[in-house]
Parts: C-alpha cells; sequence; structure tokens
C-alpha cells in the first residue's frame, strides 16, 4: 500500500494494519489518528471501522485511558460515525445503526426506528438484517406501513424474511425454515421442502441439520440411495 494510494479500501485497510500489528508496528494511536482523517474525508469503510471502535470502548481504553481510568461514554461518537457511514451506503453500518436504535445506545431507543435500519439493509441484501426483519415481523414492533409502532404480529411476512435469508445461508434462518416446513409452523407442512433445507444445512456441516437427517433415516421416514446419506448412516 503506496503512501499516495487514496483509495478508500486501501486508506481503510492501512488504518487496521495499524491496529492490528500486521506488516507494521502496532499502534491503536495511530490506527485512530488515520481512521479519524480518513472518515473526516468521507471513507465510509473508515467511518465504519472508527464507530465499531467507538462501539467496543477501544478508542477509551488504548488511547484515551489508564488501568484505573473511568472509560467514558463513547455511544454517541458511535452512533454519528454510523450513520455517516449509513448515509454514504455502507450497508453494514445500516445495519448496525438498527442495532443501536434497539438497544438505545448513543440514539433515543425506538423498535420502529430499529425496523425502518433493518429493513434498509436487507432489503440491500444482507443477510443478517433480513432475519432482524423477520423477527421484528414475528414479534412486533414494525412500521406497519403507516409510519407508526405496530405490535401486531406477521407470520407470513416474516417468513418470508426469514426464507430470504435462509437462501444467503443465514443459520439460523435456514433451521428456522426447515423446522417451519416439517412442523407447519409459519408455512404449510412440506417434508419435502423440510428435507430439501436440511440438506442444504448439511452440506454446510451444520450439526443440527446432521442429526435430524440421521434421525430421519433411522425412522425410515427418507430412504435415499444418495451419496449424501451414506455418511448419515455409518
Amino acid at each position: 500500500m503506496g503512501k499516495d494510494n487514496n483509495d478508500p479500501i486501501s486508506k481503510a485497510l492501512l488504518a487496521n494494519a495499524h491496529l492490528i500489528g500486521c506488516g507494521t508496528k502496532k499502534s491503536v494511536k495511530q490506527a485512530y489518528m488515520l481512521l479519524k482523517k480518513y472518515s473526516n474525508e468521507g471513507n465510509i469503510w473508515c467511518q465504519f471501522m472508527l464507530a465499531e471502535y467507538y462501539y467496543n470502548n477501544t478508542i477509551s481504553i488504548n488511547c484515551f485511558g489508564k488501568k484505573n481510568l473511568m472509560l467514558r461514554d463513547t455511544s454517541k461518537e458511535a452512533f454519528m460515525w454510523y450513520m455517516k457511514s449509513a448515509q454514504g451506503g455502507y450497508i453494514n453500518a445500516e445495519y448496525k445503526i438498527g442495532d443501536c436504535y434497539k438497544k438505545g445506545f448513543g440514539a433515543i431507543k425506538s423498535n420502529l426506528a430499529a425496523f425502518q435500519w433493518y429493513l434498509k439493509a436487507a432489503i440491500n441484501g444482507l443477510m443478517i438484517a433480513q432475519y432482524k426483519v423477520a423477527k421484528c415481523y414475528q414479534n412486533g414492533g414494525y412500521d406497519g406501513g403507516i409510519g407508526e409502532k405496530n405490535e401486531k404480529t406477521d407470520e407470513d411476512e416474516a417468513f418470508k424474511w426469514y426464507l430470504r435469508a435462509a437462501s444467503n445461508r443465514y443459520e439460523k434462518a435456514m433451521k428456522i425454515v426447515a423446522e417451519g416446513y416439517e412442523n407447519g409452523y409459519h408455512i404449510d407442512k412440506d417434508l419435502g421442502e423440510a428435507k430439501r433445507w436440511y440438506e442444504q444445512a448439511l452440506l454446510l456441516g451444520l450439526d443440527w441439520a446432521y442429526t435430524k437427517l440421521r434421525q430421519w433415516c433411522d425412522q425410515d421416514i427418507i430412504k435415499s440411495n444418495d451419496p449424501l446419506y451414506y455418511e448419515i448412516m455409518l
């Protein structure tokens, strides 16, 4: 990475190299200075990284604090830099803004605002945000299309978002979708679809899928000559 390299991702990598001591001497202070500089220049990756360090109080511990010094609250700084990064279009920052509103971290707690930011990130393809949107529809607290908090649940919409997250191989969503088809939760019961989702999870090495398919083999619920099942039956 050259000194005159203006590529925004390279700048973020340079700051991270100082943070972890990769190819250069580890210096959290130097990393912080670079992140602050690049963030003020509008670098959305550095803005997100700076927000993360404020979120975890890394800056307070390593740059401003001492062993016995009480950590200062950096939640507002974290929220501010997440927001700048999110407004620049960084989907991970959009998701973290949702988390901040959900927890009341650096902002007034609001389930509605959390949902709106989760939805923004979900539409942009972030699978964990898709999962969180599904949770909002399942548990209530989403925007019901009228800009107000809605405590009602929407199981159909929840399952649609679980399905989107599962299609992106988000493990928790895959389990919910597989069990949903198996037991008729949120969707009509369909053992064929359940089997397909358990098989996809098995190919990712997920233990719960192995356990379920092994159980089905033992109970003769499924019989298959597919090589996928050879190891299960051993």
